[in-house]
């Protein structure tokens, strides 16, 4: 590639908010251990070296799309289940807070209006 290598695209990509997620296969002809170490280290999904067989390559790509989904089908959940506890936990503490007020009157109401603030907790 001119101007810049696999790796630097790789590690531009993972660097950026936008595009983190996105999954890289390398398909290369740089076939040492120490190329496919770099590419893996940097980020990518898989590497994948020449003479590659396209079938191969095809089922690596597809798992790596299925692979994505699922992230982000569970990513969704997860926010969707941490709307429903900000929600399910501001409805809690607000009759924790009116039991805890209403339990502050009792411990400095007169007696005569006892019975009355604890008709109002029932």
């Amino acid at each position: 590639m001119p101007g810049m290598d696999g790796y630097e695209v790789c590690r531009q990509l993972k660097e950026d908010k936008q595009t983190e997620s996105i999954p890289i296969i390398f398909a290369t002809a740089m076939n040492q251990m120490e190329d496919e170490k770099k590419g893996l280290d940097l980020g990518a999904a898989d590497y994948v070296v020449k003479p590659f067989r396209i079938p191969i390559l095809m089922r690596r790509v597809r798992h790596q799309i299925l692979f994505k989904k699922q992230q982000d089908a569970l990513k969704l959940a997860l926010d969707d289940n941490k709307e429903l506890l900000h929600i399910l936990c501001d409805d809690l503490v607000n009759p924790i807070f009116a039991i805890q007020n209403l339990v502050t009157l009792l411990d400095h109401c007169p007696e005569d209006k006892f019975e009355h603030y604890v008709r109002l907790i029932d």
